[in-house]
């Protein structure tokens, strides 16, 4: 009896054996697959060996031989084979369930960009052998400023911009101290265009400014470089999602001139009488009969406002990309009657026609108007004497008591040096 049950046991041994010897191959088929394929690279699809082939969130893959194949073992047909080469766009494919893969790999522009050295830049620094500082535009838009260029003041070292003092005038620009062929200014650079003048900019408008402060600009802009070079790049489109903005700027602005030391009337008639008895001649005003105390300083300059306003549109898709602004600018000059008014508008549109082909357009428009200074007002504002009224009794301008002065007010209202401008 024990020896049949001995025999029973055996047998159900080695029966469940076999059958487990004849089920694995179908296990280790089922969970194992070989992929196999040829990568090439787009626009000649040429093969490239050194692909590397990994199945993705594993460390499990291979490289692509001297004629682009390859072979890699998967463990699940819905796995996921990632491609990477240098220069190219890494692509993620799943296999789903395929035993052959081919795959064509596209340049990767933006990555061939950031090391290839070119003499007008986007928004990086453009001239790696010499001496670059880079502004963002953030950085340019806290300063209310209407000439970008005056958004460097104190940004930058090694440059130095005295603002003219006048609204909408481009201020003087020194890089590397005095320059030559009698002409101090930078080169400025936007968007590839090469101008003198960078006034008629929008400031919310610039993605970043670059400066080019070695000598080494000469070798890509010529002599026109030597004084040193502004690149100038501005905004596109970079949301996926359309995205509107508008920007507002107020502010106010006044001139400090006490530090002048202006005498007042009493001084000055106490001055003026000192004087003339000194010299022999008789004293020329009573003390007791002098009224009028005229600040002629109070009366040339003002309390300023200055506005900057902005909407701008912007979106970028597979199909194109899109940058669309307009802005209005306006600054009151702290000397009465001067101003500066300017609009801009500014499309920076690109297509992409095909995978290879992009056809794009940056255009802007600029209309500006201006009252400039009369500059006699403020040398006439520091010689007038205070003693003399603004105006007399019966509307006419104070008359000034000395040759080579004049009224300063009567100087601002008579004169006129209104311009109007565009750039397209």
């Amino acid at each position: 009896m024990n020896s049949n049950n001995s025999t029973q046991q055996k047998f159900r041994l080695w029966w469940a054996v076999f059958a487990v010897g004849l089920t694995c191959p179908q296990m280790i088929f089922a969970q194992s697959q070989t992929v196999t394929g040829t990568v090439t690279v787009a626009p000649d699809q040429s093969t490239v060996p050194g692909v590397n082939v990994v199945v993705k969130g594993t460390t499990q893959g291979t490289v692509t031989d001297i004629d682009g194949k390859y072979s890699v073992s998967i463990t699940n047909p819905d796995d996921t084979l990632t491609f990477t080469y240098v220069g190219y766009v890494t692509q993620n494919i799943p296999v789903n369930g395929q035993s052959t893969l081919d795959v064509t790999l596209a340049e990767d522009v933006a990555q061939l960009q950031e090391v290839v050295v070119v003499g007008y830049g986007t928004q990086k620094k453009s001239d790696l052998t010499g001496a670059v500082s880079s502004v963002k535009a953030e950085d340019i838009t806290k300063i209310g400023a209407g000439i970008p260029s005056e958004a460097l003041q104190g940004k930058v070292a090694g440059v130095n911009v005295t603002p003219s003092g006048v609204p909408g005038q481009q201020p003087n620009i020194n890089i590397r101290g005095v320059g030559t062929l009698g002409n101090s200014n930078p080169l400025f650079v936007v968007d590839g265009v090469l101008l003198n003048d960078i006034s008629f900019l929008n400031n919310n408008d610039i993605a970043s400014m670059e400066v080019l402060k070695d000598a080494s600009a000469t070798a890509i802009y010529g002599s026109r470089g030597a004084n040193g070079v502004i690149i100038i790049t501005t905004k596109s489109g970079s949301s996926e999602d359309p995205q509107f903005s508008f920007n507002m700027y107020e502010g106010l602005q006044k001139v400090n001139y006490n530090g002048f030391g202006m005498v007042n009337t009493d001084q000055y008639v106490t001055l003026v009488n000192e004087s003339l008895v000194n010299s022999g001649a008789a004293s020329r005003f009573n003390p007791d009969s002098v009224s009028t105390s005229t600040n002629w300083f109070d009366e040339v300059y003002r309390l300023a406002s200055i506005r900057d306003y902005q909407l701008s549109f912007n979106q970028k898709t597979d199909k194109a990309s899109y940058f669309v602004s307009a802005g209005y600018f306006g600054q009151q000059g702290v000397l009465k009657k001067t101003s500066f008014d300017r609009f801009t508008l500014r499309l920076n549109n690109s297509y992409n026609l095909t995978d290879y082909i992009t056809i794009g357009h940056n255009i802007s428009g600029s209309w500006n108007s201006s009252q400039n200074p009369n500059n006699g007002a403020l040398q006439f504002a520091y010689r007038m004497s205070p003693v003399v009224p603004v105006r007399l009794p019966d509307g006419s301008y104070g008359p000034s008591l000395s040759t080579g002065t004049g009224n300063p007010i009567a100087a601002i209202d008579y004169f006129n040096n209104d311009t109007d401008g565009k750039e397209l």
